[in-house]
């Protein structure tokens, strides 16, 4: 772990809504992430997280934009059982992204990123 790494830092406080402000919120009062700003925080995230957090491209879309995902799971625990989740799948669901990414964050900062070595 990249325990200098701003998403660490963000991840180690004990408020929810404080790396809700600082990770899913834009500061120019778009609702919303856009494709660049959840592409640099997986990237981030794996910089931050390395052993634990992995990024990935299955292709690119019709319009030529990486279709990306992120694994996360302990090391040495990948013969656990699975969960899958997914968002962005129509143009217009732009909650189910932030969910995702919500939900995601709460694994690492409660599970898989913790002494208990917790399989995600």
């Amino acid at each position: 772990m990249n325990k200098s790494g701003s998403l660490y830092q963000a991840l180690e406080g004990n408020d929810e809504r404080e790396f809700i402000d600082t990770l899913l919120s834009r500061k120019d009062g778009l609702n919303h992430l856009l494709l660049t700003d959840i592409s640099k925080l997986l990237a981030n995230l794996q910089t931050d997280f390395p052993g634990y957090v992995k990024v990935g491209s299955i292709g690119q879309s019709g319009e030529g934009r990486p279709m990306e995902y992120l694994e996360l799971s302990a090391p040495g625990k990948a013969d656990k059982p699975a969960i899958f989740m997914t968002g962005a799948t129509h143009a217009r669901e732009m909650i189910s992204t932030s969910l995702n990414l919500f939900e995601m964050l709460k694994l690492i900062k409660y599970g898989a990123v913790d002494k208990r070595d917790k399989y995600v």
